[in-house]
């Protein structure tokens, strides 16, 4: 549960709705930029794991949004890499616009990457909440967690 907003025009609440504890996005009549909605976390990977499964629980009861984008991504670290764009190591599929799952799991086994070296790269985990309009209520969609599975050699762990 340590997902924040990327964004300072994310606004944002942790809610119970539903059950359990979700993040969620709160601002109504949002500027629609391209990092707007987007949450962040940091999955704290120990250096040398090798990456086989990543999971995010998310809550989608409207038809009005969609949690899209969960995926585990790495930044470059070096001068040269930093300046590039980042890697999408695993990703989920969304909710979709006019979907109502409620409460799902989503996982994938399929890594891009997926030795982690803390010392070339930063990783996250995301999701964005997006919506097209704003008269939906702030707990439609959520973010509950995510877990990333991972297996590390005793000399590396």
């Amino acid at each position: 549960m340590n997902f924040h907003a990327i964004a300072s025009t994310t606004t944002y609440a942790l809610t119970a709705a539903g059950g359990g504890r979700s993040m969620v996005r709160a601002e109504v009549g949002a500027d629609e930029s391209w990092y707007d909605g987007f949450f962040l976390c940091d999955p704290g990977l120990p250096h040398g794991a090798e990456v086989t499964k990543v999971q995010f629980t998310i809550r989608d009861v409207t038809d009005q949004a969609e949690v899209r984008y969960c995926a585990l991504v790495r930044t470059g670290l070096s001068a040269l890499s930093a300046i590039q764009e980042p890697t999408v190591m695993a990703q989920v599929p969304s909710t979709g616009r006019v979907a109502k799952p409620g409460v799902v799991r989503r996982s994938t086994t399929s890594i891009t990457g997926a030795i982690i070296d803390n010392q070339k790269f930063g990783y996250t985990l995301q999701c964005q909440l997006d919506w097209d309009e704003a008269t939906i209520a702030a707990d439609g969609a959520g973010i509950y967690g995510a877990n990333v599975t991972y297996r590390i050699d005793s000399a590396d762990g």
